[in-house]
Protein backbone atom coordinates (compact mmCIF):
# COMPACT_ATOMS: atom_id res chain seq x y z
CA UNK A 1 0.00 0.00 0.00
CA UNK A 2 1.30 3.40 -0.88
CA UNK A 3 -1.16 5.85 0.66
CA UNK A 4 0.21 9.24 1.66
CA UNK A 5 -1.05 8.69 5.20
CA UNK A 6 -1.21 5.65 7.43
CA UNK A 7 -5.00 5.69 7.12
CA UNK A 8 -4.84 5.71 3.31
CA UNK A 9 -2.30 2.90 3.27
CA UNK A 10 -4.47 0.83 5.61
CA UNK A 11 -7.51 1.49 3.44
CA UNK A 12 -5.57 0.36 0.35
CA UNK A 13 -4.44 -2.78 2.14
CA UNK A 14 -8.03 -3.59 3.10
CA UNK A 15 -9.16 -3.10 -0.50
CA UNK A 16 -6.34 -5.32 -1.77
CA UNK A 17 -7.21 -8.03 0.76
CA UNK A 18 -10.89 -7.94 -0.25
CA UNK A 19 -9.90 -8.23 -3.93
CA UNK A 20 -7.59 -11.12 -3.13
CA UNK A 21 -10.34 -12.94 -1.20
CA UNK A 22 -12.73 -12.42 -4.10
CA UNK A 23 -10.16 -13.95 -6.45
CA UNK A 24 -9.82 -16.99 -4.19
CA UNK A 25 -13.61 -17.37 -4.10
CA UNK A 26 -13.86 -16.97 -7.88
CA UNK A 27 -11.34 -19.77 -8.36
CA UNK A 28 -13.01 -21.91 -5.69
CA UNK A 29 -9.89 -21.90 -3.51
CA UNK A 30 -9.62 -21.74 0.26
CA UNK A 31 -8.81 -18.31 1.62
CA UNK A 32 -5.50 -18.54 3.49
CA UNK A 33 -5.36 -17.71 7.16
CA UNK A 34 -2.46 -16.04 8.89
CA UNK A 35 -0.10 -18.51 10.50
CA UNK A 36 0.19 -18.45 14.24
CA UNK A 37 3.50 -18.20 16.01
CA UNK A 38 2.26 -20.22 18.95
CA UNK A 39 3.56 -23.76 19.08
CA UNK A 40 1.21 -26.53 20.13
CA UNK A 41 2.20 -29.72 21.91
CA UNK A 42 -0.54 -31.83 20.36
CA UNK A 43 -1.86 -32.67 23.81
CA UNK A 44 -4.80 -31.36 25.81
CA UNK A 45 -7.20 -32.70 28.39
CA UNK A 46 -10.93 -32.75 27.89
CA UNK A 47 -13.73 -33.85 30.18
CA UNK A 48 -16.71 -35.65 28.67
CA UNK A 49 -19.80 -37.38 29.94
CA UNK A 50 -18.98 -40.81 31.38
CA UNK A 51 -21.53 -42.46 29.04
CA UNK A 52 -19.76 -40.95 26.04
CA UNK A 53 -16.43 -42.10 27.47
CA UNK A 54 -17.75 -45.65 27.76
CA UNK A 55 -19.27 -45.63 24.26
CA UNK A 56 -16.04 -44.34 22.73
CA UNK A 57 -13.94 -46.89 24.62
CA UNK A 58 -16.19 -49.70 23.35
CA UNK A 59 -16.01 -48.36 19.79
CA UNK A 60 -12.22 -48.09 19.99
CA UNK A 61 -11.95 -51.69 21.17
CA UNK A 62 -14.24 -52.89 18.36
CA UNK A 63 -12.12 -51.24 15.68
CA UNK A 64 -8.81 -52.18 17.28
CA UNK A 65 -7.67 -48.69 18.20
CA UNK A 66 -6.67 -47.11 21.46
CA UNK A 67 -9.18 -44.64 22.84
CA UNK A 68 -6.65 -41.88 22.18
CA UNK A 69 -6.20 -42.92 18.53
CA UNK A 70 -9.95 -43.12 17.96
CA UNK A 71 -10.54 -39.67 19.45
CA UNK A 72 -7.64 -38.19 17.45
CA UNK A 73 -9.10 -39.71 14.27
CA UNK A 74 -12.59 -38.38 14.99
CA UNK A 75 -11.29 -34.91 15.82
CA UNK A 76 -9.21 -34.84 12.65
CA UNK A 77 -12.23 -35.81 10.56
CA UNK A 78 -14.30 -33.10 12.25
CA UNK A 79 -11.63 -30.46 11.61
CA UNK A 80 -11.41 -31.42 7.92
CA UNK A 81 -15.22 -31.37 7.58
CA UNK A 82 -15.34 -27.93 9.22
CA UNK A 83 -12.65 -26.57 6.90
CA UNK A 84 -14.58 -27.85 3.88
CA UNK A 85 -17.80 -26.37 5.24
CA UNK A 86 -16.09 -23.03 5.87
CA UNK A 87 -14.67 -23.06 2.34
CA UNK A 88 -18.13 -23.78 0.90
CA UNK A 89 -19.75 -20.93 2.80
CA UNK A 90 -16.95 -18.51 1.87
CA UNK A 91 -17.92 -18.74 -1.79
Amino acid sequence: ASGSTAEEALSELKEAWEAMKESYRKHNEAIPVAPTRKEYSGQFNVRIDKRDHKALAIEAAKVGLSLNALIAQKLHQAVIAQRESDADTAI
